[in-house]
């Protein structure tokens, strides 16, 4: 989904009063792009009846990480599960005060040079938090009770050149436990990567990505469809029986595909 069309002067999200619409971040209940996007997914929801409620996932990539930081913060009741990479919520804490909360995977390259890990300021001067205090401020507005270092840690491959052979990178794992509904809420930290991934490496982490959102469900329901998808004879229809086996069905997942 992206911020284009007739009504958008700026392509950029409004996800924070740092980044990335800095006409609409002055004003951001103006205009809002929070809304935009919920009311977007409504009208899906409509018109597909079959869309289980449950499981509709937000991934937000640089501008799109802020705004994804920023649904965490605003909208967490309308998604199974949001993934943010290169992104940051609000310096401030006390925008980031959602009464519900909902699963929360949060990404960043150490190298990168465009939203720097550790944080810093806009053009206009505006700060944005760092990678980890980002986590931590939603950490705190999920009502998560502790952190733990994962020793489930990962490794994504590289681009061989001429220059150099084929290497893999370390990703570190954080869990952020005991969160309120049961919300589950991570962040994976890649070791020297920049804004910019090379294809290799960009392809394996948006599979493990996807497929992190696909395990989640809404907090606090079911794992059946809503019951405007119902089928009202008792019986499962195609998604719901989908949804019931997917665990036990699929066995890859590729950036933009899923295999059974």
């Amino acid at each position: 989904m992206s911020r284009i069309g007739p009504e958008f002067q700026c392509a950029a999200w409004a996800g924070s009063d740092a980044c990335c619409n800095l006409e609409q971040s002055a004003k951001m209940e103006e205009n809002n792009d929070a809304e935009y996007i919920v009311d977007a997914i409504e009208k899906v929801k409509e018109a597909y009846p079959n869309i289980d409620a449950n499981r509709v996932y937000l991934f937000g990539i640089a501008t799109g990480g802020f705004m994804a930081n920023r649904l965490a913060c605003e909208k967490p009741e309308y998604f199974g599960a949001i993934a943010s990479f290169a992104g940051a919520t609000f310096a401030d804490e006390s925008k980031c005060k959602p009464k519900k909360a909902t699963n929360f995977l949060g990404v960043h390259g150490t190298g990168d040079t465009v939203v720097p890990i550790e944080g810093g300021v806009n053009i206009v001067g505006t700060k944005f938090p760092s990678f980890r205090e980002s986590m931590s401020i939603l950490s705190s507005a999920f009502g998560c009770k502790s952190e733990r270092f994962d020793e489930d840690k990962f490794t994504l491959p590289t681009e061989a050149t001429q220059r150099r052979a084929p290497k893999e990178v370390n990703v570190d794992v954080t869990t952020y436990e005991q969160c309120r509904g049961e919300g589950t809420l991570e962040s994976w930290t890649i070791d020297g990567t920049d804004h910019f991934l090379e294809e290799k490496t960009s392809l394996e982490l948006f599979s493990r990505i996807t497929k992190w959102l696909m395990s989640q469900r809404r907090l606090g329901e079911s794992y059946t469809l809503s019951s405007s998808a119902a089928t009202g004879d008792g019986k499962m229809n195609a998604a719901e029986k989908q949804n019931m086996n997917e665990d036990v069905t699929i066995s890859r997942v590729d950036f933009g595909a899923v295999e059974a």
